[in-house]
């Protein structure tokens, strides 16, 4: 009698496996086309100026973001009233935008842009640029937030050191963002340049 209860409980649990398996493979599949991805911004660095990874051992490119299997959704976190940055962004799993660490090694300072913002999309090339508006990044340490709005932004200032200092980089979606921009690939570049005299 024991053994007809274990196989039973053992084919329940097996066939349960398989449905959540087979549910979120066809789920992925499914929403594949609608997913706001953003790509690892390419590094545009002028000479003297270096970054590096979060552990300050490797000079990078690019920045590699956080991976979110379902891609960007709307904040749904409070502001911060003097950086905009949503309580629910943060750079721990389970924040609801892509986080980033990483070095910069500026002895004279540097000022850093996001240029060549590209949105592509199936849908409604002008409704997503509107978009544009809604999708945030940050520096943290810098403490203001911008759109991409604009074609060139600052994002802030690097303090000149000596040092590698650690900055976090974060992009998410504001909670007033439409469902335009399902389905979009958005690219843009951090661009580190000399400080304006």
């Amino acid at each position: 009698m024991n053994h007809k209860k274990t196989a039973m409980t053992v084919t329940t649990i097996l066939c349960a496996m398989l449905f959540i398996v087979i549910g979120s493979c066809f789920s992925a599949f499914v929403y594949k086309d609608q997913i706001i991805k953003v790509n690892d911004p390419k590094l545009l660095v002028i000479e003297g100026i270096s970054v590096f990874n979060e552990k300050g051992d490797k000079t990078i490119d690019k920045i590699e973001l956080s991976q979110m299997k379902l891609g960007l959704k709307p904040a749904t976190g409070e502001e911060d009233v003097e950086t905009s940055i949503p309580s629910s962004i943060t750079d721990k799993q389970g924040s609801e935008g892509h986080y980033a660490k990483f070095k910069v090694y500026a002895p004279s300072g540097a000022s850093v842009y996001i240029t060549n913002i590209k949105l592509e999309t199936k849908g409604d090339q002008a409704k997503v640029q509107e978009e544009r508006k809604n999708i945030f990044v940050a520096i943290k340490e810098l403490g203001k937030s911008v759109s991409l709005e604009k074609d060139k932004t600052k994002l802030g200032d690097f303090e000149a050191s000596d040092e590698r200092v650690t900055y976090t980089f974060l992009v998410w979606l504001s909670a007033k963002s439409s469902d335009e921009l399902k389905g979009t690939n958005i690219s843009f570049d951090l661009s580190i340049e000399a400080l304006a005299s």
